[in-house]
């Protein structure tokens, strides 16, 4: 090894790794030698400003865009929180109903066979609701993004494949029935127990008649969703509710979860209120889709027309546990979604901030008097 050390480093017995090393050397040009020519640009007042003033016209034209978008939305809410109190002074569109013929069952609260509250809304449309027409329920304060509710859930449950899979669902994992036998929840977890159960139902009332709105759920969640629900099998001469004999429904729910139905074919975990309940919203206030408008009808081919609509609730959910709001709300979306001036108004007032950040810099630069013009850049060291 001192031999080949010692030798001159031209000779031919240099090891074959260093002649090839001579080959790859890469040419000698600045580009692949980094020898580029460096530019550093010094940012003057006068650079800066032409560069805010570019960003400011970018941000006020995307917004008064996005604005127009969003603005192109139509919606209208229903606040239905307190329909079952007479004396409810919050909403002015409960309990109003002329004295033109509308039938007596409108008294705004009625009482069913099990207990449940029944409301009566009276909806003015004073403009036509053309195009897709989408009808949501909507919730405030209730945290969906809480770690442990979203973890209380079985997925492989949820499935069909085993319906005694109930590992992670606590603290609903079991429960005692009637005869004081422990059984599986099925659909276990928080997510599923506090599953949303009002119903609602709207008429268009015309010429004195009440005329059903239609409603549809075609089309209204992905297909990627619906792979995540199956009902587990069951032979065709017996029915859903056999295949979960042996599971017991969640304590809030006042009906199993076989019977659980949308009156379109969707029944148990493919039920299609269910499957949107399971995709937990992020913010504690929150909408979720309920029904879309069905144009095959001819009355409402062309969307809902202006006049006066009959929204019946079931009012079955509770929510001053937790002093949330419920709502009902009718909406057409736009290019940007539904109704909602989020971003727009971040547009803009990122705008006006850098207008005020353009004046304050100008009035550094160039503020004739000497002692406010050095405190003035004393206080911008700071930014």
């Amino acid at each position: 090894m001192r031999r080949i050390f010692n030798r001159n480093l031209d000779s031919e017995d240099l090891p074959n790794i260093r002649r090839r090393g001579k080959k790859n050397r890469p040419k000698d040009k600045p580009y692949l030698q980094q020898k580029l020519v460096g530019y550093r640009p010094l940012l003057t007042l006068r650079v800066g400003l032409v560069v805010i003033a570019i960003l400011e016209i970018f941000l006020v034209a995307s917004g008064c865009f996005l604005f127009l978008l969003v603005n192109a939305a139509k919606e209208h809410t229903i606040d239905y929180t307190n329909c079952t109190q007479l004396n409810d002074t919050n909403n002015n569109n409960y309990l109003e109903f002329p004295n033109d013929g509308i039938t007596s069952s409108f008294e705004g609260i009625e009482t069913s066979g099990n207990g449940n509250i029944k409301c009566i809304y009276k909806i003015n449309l004073t403009t036509t609701y053309d195009g897709s027409v989408k009808f949501y329920y909507g919730m405030n304060n209730f945290y969906q993004n809480m770690r442990l509710y979203v973890r209380s859930r079985n997925d492989e449950q949820l499935q069909g494949k085993k319906l005694s899979m109930v590992d992670d669902c606590q603290p609903f994992k079991h429960r005692n029935n009637t005869k004081n036998r422990r059984f599986p929840i099925a659909p276990c977890g928080a997510v599923a127990n506090s599953f949303f159960n009002d119903t609602f139902a709207l008429k268009y009332y015309y010429n004195g008649t009440e005329i059903p709105v239609p409603w549809t759920t075609n089309g209204l969640i992905d297909e990627g969703v619906k792979t995540k629900y199956k009902n587990p099998q069951y032979s065709l001469k017996s029915n859903l509710c056999e295949a979960f004999a042996n599971t017991i429904r969640p304590p809030a729910w006042p009906q199993d979860i076989c019977t659980l139905d949308d009156n379109e074919g969707g029944l148990g975990f493919e039920n299609f209120d269910f499957m949107v309940w399971m995709q937990t919203a992020a913010l504690p206030d929150f909408r979720k889709i309920y029904r879309q408008l069905d144009i095959r009808n001819e009355t409402f081919r062309d969307g809902l027309p202006p006049g006066t609509y009959i929204l019946y609730i079931n009012f079955n959910y509770p929510v001053k546990e937790f002093n949330g709001n419920k709502r009902f709300i009718i909406a057409i979306e736009s290019k940007m979604g539904t109704k909602n001036y989020f971003l727009p108004t971040i547009y803009l007032s990122t705008a006006v901030a850098l207008f005020f950040a353009t004046i304050f810099l100008v009035v550094v630069e160039c503020c004739p008097c000497a002692g406010l013009n050095n405190k003035l850049r004393q206080v911008a060291k700071h930014f």
